[in-house]
């Protein structure tokens, strides 16, 4: 009996080791004109933005493997080759890297840029990787850093919001818990040329009401 009770303590031992480990917070920040990462940037039709997959954790977390999509909330934004790169350990466009859309690609969000079996109406994209080499583990801070293009069609007041979507994240053999934390959103605001000739027809119309 002895024995056997034994035995079962090291099966709840090695259970326990697989399952959740330590807990991350996966928040999408963005940054427009060099003002800073925040959950909230405004930028105009045809420009660009850079926007980052944050991870945070209350105590000492590593992973060395990452599924997370990002959804968005409408249809529109754009991006190029090179659009988005890893943080060490992981190597962007490597064996490893099974992002959908992958590094090298172009084109537009859509529902259909990429399918998920549980989210089939989801417009959303999915990052995927492993660390390459054993040991190597990723802690906290900037997972992944994007670009993406508002259309030049966006009208002004409009808006996307990207959130997060933490899938699986592992530590070894253990599983690391995760949850979303802050979505970004994107408001488009009109250029600066159209904003400045806005204001001069308005001072236009209130000078000649004054005469």
């Amino acid at each position: 009996m002895r024995v056997r009770a034994h035995l079962l303590a090291v099966a709840i031992v090695l259970v326990s080791s697989i399952q959740a480990s330590a807990s991350y917070i996966v928040d999408i920040l963005g940054e427009s004109n060099g003002g800073g990462m925040s959950s909230l940037i405004e930028v105009s039709p045809g420009d660009s933005f850079s926007g980052f997959v944050n991870l945070s954790a209350a105590s000492a977390t590593q992973s060395d493997s990452t599924v997370i999509r990002l959804v968005f909330d409408n249809s529109g934004l754009t991006f190029d080759a090179n659009w988005f790169e890893w943080s060490s350990p992981y190597t962007t466009g490597g064996i490893d890297d099974f992002s959908v859309p992958s590094s090298t690609e172009n084109g537009m969000i859509d529902v259909n840029t990429f399918f998920d079996n549980s989210a089939p109406t989801d417009i959303d994209i999915r990052f995927e990787n492993l660390t390459d080499n054993f040991g190597d583990f990723f802690t906290t801070g900037t997972l992944i850093t994007f670009e993406l293009t508002v259309p030049a069609s966006a009208l002004p007041g409009s808006s996307y919001m990207i959130s997060p979507a933490p899938d699986t994240f592992t530590d070894g053999a253990s599983f690391v818990d995760a949850v979303a934390g802050d979505s970004l959103t994107v408001n488009v605001i009109p250029e600066p040329a159209t904003f400045v000739t806005l204001c001069v027809l308005s001072l236009a119309v209130f000078t000649r009401r004054e005469r």
